[in-house]
């Protein structure tokens, strides 16, 4: 029996959505919508980088599957600017110390540019990831929706019913809440802190609050002790975060929202899971059921394909902006094409992902392509394009060891990741091997003989294809983001630089069986046209007859044309550079 062929994560969870009869919590059919709302959003109160791009990313592969199937579909992302600052992220002025406790939309512009804080960074996200991964999607801040008063009637219904919040809440908790608790945050009107306030009571559609200090894990930030009465219909507060994310998706009226581990442990709906300690997502889900009467956004009781996905992870650790170690989404396109993240964050988002190795410099972190992850997704996403334009197809097939019931699969996780809608050709694209090795020539030999010798890398490649203007100009972009790779993270073991002259140190010590295995050397790389394979048998060959060693005559080679005993992969350099250039650089011995 030939096995079914297995179908994309987003297209199983579009399916999950259109399908979808009831509610989770409570026996009650879910509504009809004419357009489906997609909902994703970041916390602004640290600087966003491409972990927070991962929800948008893999928010709008749903999207995409939706809109395949017929489905009119919305796509937002909300900016949670209400958050506290709780502490000065990495490369954020010290000065920002003394606006700790501040909800983030309040807090001024780090570099004196945009309308606060929160616009700042959002500008920067949102900019890139639309003009560098072209996601479409509106854009909504926190406080602009308190201060509409658009969030009111979910915030008086929420206190309404505060005797059922609080034992819906109390469900998921090993000690129950107070019995004076209200879930309203006001911003103190003197000190302008958000953190630091205290609920006292609450008298129709005001709360009384007291401005106290806040203890956390290693510091504690100063209240004001001011007394005072926040008006909700005002919006100068805001709800505490699981009634709040709760009072959002039928404000959207959103039908499916992505989440992280960190929000969906223990769901209370598998058979013999507790539902204290059960993750943020499904507590917001009971509330927005049964205090807001709208489905939770999980299209099935248990978790799903998606809902919660994995963490990502940099150097073996969660990425944080307090602590640096981060990437911006801005940044990637300078050394990695867009694509290539959205593969990372869509091919498996229910397994952890690691991507480089970071150290610990002073108080910051430098991070390292010790394992050539970015190379890799280049090398993954060249070869998932053949599959998809069925080119090569089964030698790709044999070389990434994929069932055949498994291709449609990676064949829509390429149409997925792409940026710009498909071309009927498949996309010229260079290995980033020959990159790694072509760009460290343009000391020698200048940027517009590397593009050619891209080019002519590239028209072997592609057989009897001529690389055009537009080609080059592609080629211009792939090897201007390697340099800058090559500067900003990769490890020294494929960096190289070719040395203008071999020492006379290396020309004294060298011995006559060396020589004698440069000269058999220049001889047959003379004698006629190599390829990689072939030339580098006939190194190994040449080296374990002459110096009784294949290694060593790598060596010998690596220390006259880069002064170092390793390097890049050495056949593939012979053959990049110019062969005259070869010849004359090792006939100097």
């Amino acid at each position: 029996m030939v096995p079914e062929n297995i179908t994309f994560w987003a297209d199983d969870l579009a399916d999950a959505i259109i399908n979808r009869e009831s509610f989770n919590y409570i026996d009650k059919p879910v509504p009809k919508l004419k357009k489906l709302t997609i909902k994703s959003s970041t916390s602004i109160s640290g600087v966003p980088h491409i972990g927070n791009a991962c929800d948008i990313f893999r928010a709008e592969a749903v999207v995409k599957a939706l809109r395949d199937k017929g489905q009119q579909v919305r796509f937002i992302w909300v900016a949670e600017n209400m958050d506290p600052l709780r502490k000065v992220p990495a490369g954020i002025p010290d000065r920002f110390e003394a606006f700790l406790g501040r909800p983030v939309a309040q807090l001024p512009c780090p570099e004196d540019c945009c309308r606060n804080y929160s616009e700042h960074f959002v500008n920067l996200f949102i900019d890139s990831v639309r003009n560098y991964f072209g996601a479409k999607l509106e854009v909504f801040y926190m406080d602009q929706i308190y201060s509409s008063g658009q969030l009111a009637p979910f915030v008086r219904t929420a206190l309404d019913k505060i005797e059922r919040l609080r034992e819906i809440i109390n469900q998921y908790r090993a000690s129950p809440l107070p019995n004076d608790w209200i879930p309203w945050k006001p911003i103190c009107e003197k000190c302008g802190k958000i953190i630091t306030t205290r609920m006292k009571r609450r008298d129709g559609n005001e709360v009384t609050y007291t401005c106290e200090d806040y203890k956390f894990k290693h510091r504690k930030i100063e209240g004001c002790h001011h007394q005072g009465v926040s008006d909700i219909r005002k919006g100068k507060g805001k709800l505490l975060w699981r009634v709040e994310w709760a009072s959002q998706w039928p404000l959207w009226k959103v039908p499916f929202e992505p989440y992280g581990k960190e929000h969906g442990v223990n769901c209370p709906h598998v058979t013999g899971t507790a539902r204290i300690g059960a993750g943020s997502f499904w507590v917001a889900g009971n509330i927005t059921e049964e205090i807001f009467d709208w489905p939770e956004p999980c299209p099935t009781k248990a978790p799903n394909v998606l809902q919660p996905y994995e963490y990502v992870l940099v150097g073996g650790q969660k990425m944080s902006a307090s602590m640096g170690n981060t990437i911006a989404t801005w940044d990637w396109p300078k050394f990695a094409p867009p694509e290539t993240l959205k593969l990372f964050f869509l091919r498996k988002p229910k397994s952890q992902s690691n991507i480089m190795t970071s150290k610990k410099v002073k108080n910051r972190y430098i991070l390292i392509d010790s394992e050539l992850d970015i190379p890799k997704l280049i090398d993954d996403l060249i070869d998932f394009s053949k599959l998809y334009y069925k080119i090569d197809f089964d030698k790709v097939q044999t070389k990434l060891k994929i069932e055949s019931n498994k291709i449609p699969m990676y064949q829509r996780l390429y149409e997925l990741c792409q940026v710009s809608p498909l071309s009927s050709t498949i996309p010229i694209a260079l290995p980033p091997s020959t990159s790694l090795n072509l760009v460290p020539l343009k000391r020698i030999i200048g940027m517009e003989n590397v593009i050619q010798k891209a080019s002519e890398v590239l028209e072997k490649i592609l057989t009897d294809t001529a690389v055009t203007a537009e080609d080059k100009k592609k080629l211009r972009i792939d090897l201007e983001r390697t340099e800058r790779y090559l500067e900003l993270y990769a490890p020294d073991k494929i960096k190289f630089e070719i040395t203008d002259q071999i020492s006379p140190e290396l020309k004294s010590q060298l011995t006559y069986e060396q020589k004698q295995a440069i000269e058999v050397f220049l001889e047959k790389f003379r004698a006629k046209d190599w390829d990689e394979k072939s030339l580098e048998q006939e190194l190994y060959s040449i080296g374990k007859e002459i110096l009784q060693s294949g290694k060593k005559m790598f060596q010998l080679l690596y220390n006259i044309l880069i002064g170092k005993k390793s390097g890049p992969k050495l056949a593939p350099l012979l053959l990049t550079i110019d062969k005259t250039w070869v010849i004359q650089r090792i006939s100097q011995i």
